[in-house]
Parts: structure tokens; C-alpha cells; sequence
């Protein structure tokens, strides 16, 4: 079960009744569809965006449905996603799935990672956070732990600020998330 609340008090106090909430590795749009109806229950309206590298028709379902506001099909880095978000959510490890899956190792560059980043970060309303979720000792992850701080530098001189956090593995694997997210907050 989804637990929102974090997002209904913070985030309401900032931006108001409407946030814009983007997720990429959307799926079949199971989060999406969770999170619009907890903040609608709770007098929030959340215009939601779904990016996905395969076409999901559950997702396409939701879309229809108006479960889901928007969808689009195609890789993560090269989707931009108009309006600034107040929530970014890549859980799924789409970074991963970006540099490693679908291209295999032949394009799998540090650059395409940073990049993919700071486009995510400043897609972010001023206030707005990214949550993006990384598998440990995964060799993405084995190249962002290596240059965390020089990451972390980098982004603060932009404007960001950003934290990392470790997730037991056991709780991880059971509500199959990554055991590592990255947190990027817009600060202007």
C-alpha cells in the first residue's frame, strides 16, 4: 500500500491543490493511478504523466480510464516533460535499464547518466523532488557510488540539493524496489 502523506502535507503547504507528478518506468501505471486517487481523496488534484519504453496495455488501459492523464512511449532520455514537475518518481530503475538493457554495453557512458539527471532535476517546479531509484552493485550504481560527492558537488553549485539512502535489502526485494534511492530537490 501506497503511503502519501508525505506528499499531501509538504507538498500542499508549497504548491497549492495541483501537483504535477511525472513517473518514468511507468509500467502498467499501478503507481500513478494510486497516487492520483489517494490525493484526490484528500482534495489534491494530480495531473500525472507515465513514460514507458514498451507498450503496456494496462497502462494504456489506465490512460483511458483517466486513471492515468498522460502516457508516452519511448526511452527515458529522450522524453521531455513539458511542464516543470512538482514529483519525479524512477523507482523502477529505468537508469539502469537506460544504460545496461535495451542498448547493451556498447553506449553505456558515464555522460549518459549525468545527463539523464540533471534533465530530470531541471524538470523540477523550484521545491520539486526527484526520486530515482538505482540496484545496488549494479554497474550503474558501482559508477554513481564511486563519484557521489563530486555528483553531489556539481549539483549544488546548479541549485540542487542531493541525498542518497540505502534500503535493506530484505524490505527491497520484497516490495520489489531498489535498494538504493537517489533524491534531487530543486532549491531555486
Amino acid at each position: 500500500q501506497l503511503r502519501v502523506d508525505w506528499v499531501c502535507t509538504g507538498y500542499n503547504a508549497k504548491f497549492g491543490k495541483k501537483l504535477r507528478i511525472f513517473e518514468e518506468g511507468a509500467g502498467e501505471g499501478n503507481f500513478l493511478k494510486e497516487i492520483k486517487q489517494e490525493l484526490a481523496r484528500k482534495g489534491i488534484h494530480a495531473q500525472t504523466t507515465g513514460i514507458s519504453i514498451g507498450g503496456s496495455h494496462e497502462l494504456v488501459k489506465k490512460r483511458q480510464k483517466k486513471h492515468v492523464d498522460r502516457i508516452a512511449f519511448a526511452p527515458m532520455e529522450k522524453f521531455l516533460a513539458g511542464k516543470k514537475q512538482h514529483l519525479i518518481i524512477g523507482v523502477s530503475s529505468a537508469f539502469e535499464y537506460m544504460q545496461y538493457g535495451a542498448y547493451g554495453k556498447s553506449i553505456a557512458k558515464r555522460h549518459l547518466l549525468r545527463n539523464a539527471l540533471l534533465k530530470h532535476a531541471y524538470s523540477l517546479e523550484n521545491g520539486g523532488i526527484a526520486l530515482i531509484g538505482f540496484k545496488r552493485h549494479s554497474p550503474v550504481y558501482n559508477d554513481f557510488e564511486k563519484s557521489f560527492e563530486k555528483i553531489k558537488a556539481s549539483m549544488r553549485k546548479k541549485g540542487f540539493e542531493i541525498r542518497h539512502f540505502e534500503i535493506r535489502e530484505e524490505f527491497a526485494k520484497a516490495h520489489s524496489i531498489p535498494e538504493t534511492v537517489l533524491m534531487i530537490e530543486r532549491m531555486h
